[in-house]
C-alpha cells in the first residue's frame, strides 16, 4: 500500500497526539503510596478476590474446577488429592472455609 506524505504526517501527528493525552491522563493521576498500609490491605484484598475475568476459561471452557474435583465428587477424571494440589501451587483460602472444615484442613495437613 502506498501512502502520500500528507497522509503519513496525519497518521504521525495523531500518534504523537494520542501518546501525549496519555502521558497526561497519566501524570494527573496521584501516585500509589506503596508504604500505606491500607494501599497494601486494598491490594490484597483485590488480589484476593478478583478472577481477572479468567474464570470463563479455567472453569467454563476448561472445567478446570471438576478435573481437580474428580467423578467421585460430582466432577470429571480421578481428580486430584489435596497433597498433590497443594504440591503443585493449589492455595487455599483458609480464611473462607467454615470451622469444621478449615479444622479438618489442619488435621490432614498435620497428617502429611
Amino acid at each position: 500500500m502506498k501512502y502520500r506524505k500528507g497522509t503519513v504526517v496525519v497518521l504521525a501527528f495523531s500518534a504523537l497526539v494520542g501518546f501525549a493525552q496519555c502521558r497526561k491522563n497519566m501524570d494527573e493521576k496521584p501516585p500509589v503510596d506503596l508504604t500505606n498500609p491500607q494501599t497494601i490491605a486494598d491490594g490484597k484484598e483485590n488480589f484476593r478476590h478478583d478472577t481477572f475475568g479468567d474464570e470463563d476459561f479455567w472453569s467454563g471452557l476448561l472445567h478446570i474446577d471438576k478435573a481437580i474435583a474428580g467423578g467421585n465428587n460430582g466432577g470429571y477424571g480421578p481428580g486430584v488429592s489435596p497433597k498433590t494440589a497443594l504440591a503443585v501451587g493449589l492455595k487455599v483460602d483458609a480464611d473462607a472455609l467454615p470451622a469444621a472444615e478449615k479444622q479438618d484442613l489442619v488435621e490432614y495437613l498435620k497428617s502429611l
